[in-house]
C-alpha cells in the first residue's frame, strides 16, 4: 500500500556502491549512438558504458523525459560492462526523423551514460 520512491532508492544505492577501478574506466570506450535503418519503424539507441547501479534507470528516464517510447530493449551486462540496444519511437509509434529531436535524444542518452556529447 505504501508508495515507493524508486529514484530516491537508486540514488542512495548508487552513492554507496563501489565503482570499477579508475584505470579500467579510462580504457573502456563509453558511447551512445543513434541509428535509423531504412526498413525499421524505430530509432535504435545503442549504448556502451561502465555498468553501475541506476544506469538503465537514468537512460530510460532520459528517453521518457523527451516523451519517447521504448518498444524493445536488449540489455547485456558482463564483467562490469553494459552493452544495450533500445528501440525508440515517438508517442505515435514512429521513428524519430526530426534533426532537433534526434540531437536532443543523443544529448540526453549521452549524459545518462556519462559521455559529454560535443556533436
Amino acid at each position: 500500500g505504501e508508495e515507493i520512491d524508486y529514484a530516491k532508492l537508486i540514488r542512495s544505492r548508487r552513492d554507496d556502491s563501489p565503482s570499477p577501478p579508475v584505470e579500467w574506466q579510462d580504457e573502456f570506450p563509453v558511447f551512445a549512438g543513434l541509428y535509423n535503418e531504412p526498413r525499421r519503424n524505430h530509432t535504435t539507441v545503442d549504448i556502451q558504458a561502465v555498468d553501475r547501479i541506476g544506469l538503465l534507470y537514468a537512460v530510460f528516464e532520459a528517453i521518457g523525459s523527451l516523451d519517447l517510447e521504448i518498444t524493445h530493449a536488449r540489455i547485456g551486462t558482463e564483467k562490469g560492462a553494459a552493452i544495450d540496444s533500445l528501440c525508440v519511437t515517438t508517442a505515435t509509434g514512429e521513428r524519430l526523423t526530426d534533426p532537433a529531436a534526434l540531437a536532443a535524444l543523443k544529448r540526453a542518452v549521452s549524459k545518462a551514460v556519462g559521455v559529454d556529447d560535443k556533436q
